[in-house]
């Protein structure tokens, strides 16, 4: 064999090299296609599974314990029809409950009831998270749960509250001093709890917030104006979130959520 210099020598290895990496090059190139060819966007919340027609909502017509299911139903994106009654009406009134006891099966309270596919749910929270388990707002552990349920159980201390001082419910000046009373500390709870996350519970949309945006807005800030923004500017921030979901914005423009009775300041 004919001796060769040490510079051809050289050459020889590096094509030789050059030649071996091409292929794993050309391999690396199509795993990192083909990675990118199956990523997937990040995932967004789940469409319900509640129908698109045919929900609906027995309950007073007024905001009240039914305005929480209204909302829940607004941001999953679920329409409904409001079932309800003249209350001016005795007599109607009288007629739309003793119907709703036939259709929920419950000897007390039967609103608000929610209606689907024939099919009747009573008691409002329970409601709340159901309509929020069928658009995927599930808690991810046993602590969520448990949180989630600690702080529906707080909006459910102070929606007692709230209901006292007001003069439809036989409420006077005796109620609504001890209703402002109580009331900072209420909102201290909650807003402790929420601290300075976007959501109550794992940072994730759930019917903890679809509850507390319900007293926060349906009760708080209509009977006691601007008590959130001079004192709770944690809870301020979070109604103010949760005003702009797109479900929401369209239900409260709606004529639908606007003939309903309101609140009013005390």
């Amino acid at each position: 064999n004919q001796a060769t210099s040490p510079i051809t020598h050289r050459l020889v290895l590096q094509q030789s090299f050059i030649c071996w990496m091409a292929p794993m090059k050309s391999i690396k190139s199509m795993k990192q296609a083909t990675k990118t060819a199956v990523k997937t966007p990040k995932k967004a919340r789940a469409a319900s599974t509640l129908p698109k027609k045919g929900v609906k909502l027995y309950y007073w017509p007024a905001r009240g314990r039914g305005e929480q299911v209204r909302l829940a139903l607004a941001v999953t994106g679920v329409p409904f029809e409001d079932v309800t009654f003249d209350m001016t009406d005795d007599n109607a009134k009288k007629e739309f409950f003793e119907k709703c006891r036939g259709l929920g099966g419950n000897t007390t309270n039967n609103t608000p009831m929610l209606e689907v596919k024939g099919k009747f749910y009573t008691q409002s929270t329970a409601i709340v998270k159901f309509v929020c388990a069928c658009a995927g707002m599930i808690p991810g552990s046993p602590t969520h749960i448990f949180e989630i349920d600690n702080i529906i159980s707080h909006v459910e201390d102070l929606r007692i509250q709230a209901y006292k001082p007001t003069a439809l419910f036989g409420g006077g000046e005796q109620e609504k001093q001890v209703f402002l009373q109580l009331l900072p500390k209420h909102l201290s709870n909650l807003e402790r709890l929420l601290g300075g996350k976007k959501y109550f519970v794992a940072n994730k949309l759930s019917a903890a917030d679809v509850c507390a945006y319900d007293i926060l807005d349906t009760m708080v800030e209509t009977q006691v104006p601007g008590t959130l923004a001079a004192s709770f500017p944690q809870l301020a921030a979070f109604r103010d979130r949760m005003s702009k979901f797109r479900g929401i914005e369209t239900y409260h423009a709606s004529e639908q959520h606007k003939k309903l009775w309101a609140f009013p300041p005390l």
